[in-house]
């Protein structure tokens, strides 16, 4: 089941400028930056109230995937996360929606168990299913 939206992703081309916007913004620093050298990108989040988080995403490195949304999109919404109860459950349960999963089975994200939708099934609208680790 979906439970709420756990978090939004942000792609930025620069990460430390993102960071300073953000905290003049939300008026307070992020909870962490993180590098994730397999994915060549880095991420900040932000925690808002007790429940949403804004993550900034930026690359590393020429083969991360955020360069290549900031190249075709520019800077901006990224993905939508929405927490669930049961992430192997949603991901059986979409392709009967009509909703194509990039992936088959959960991965480990910065937040817990991820699995990404296709956009092409979810109107150009990258939805990340999240089920938090704590």
């Amino acid at each position: 089941m979906i439970k709420k939206l756990h978090h939004m992703g942000i792609a930025v081309d620069n990460l430390d400028e993102g960071i300073k916007l953000y905290e003049s913004i939300l008026g307070t620093k992020p909870l962490f930056t993180k590098d994730i050298p397999e994915k060549e990108a880095r991420v900040a989040l932000f925690k808002l109230g007790e429940d949403v988080e804004i993550e900034l995403l930026s690359a590393t490195g020429p083969g991360c995937d955020i360069k290549e949304f900031i190249e075709k999109h520019g800077q901006g919404i990224h993905h939508i996360a929405l927490e669930v109860d049961n992430i192997q459950g949603e991901i059986k349960r979409m392709p009967s929606l009509g909703i194509k999963m990039v992936d088959q089975e959960p991965r480990r994200g910065v937040a817990g168990q991820v699995a990404f939708m296709d956009s092409a099934t979810t109107k150009d609208v990258m939805i990340e299913l999240v089920q938090p680790s704590h």
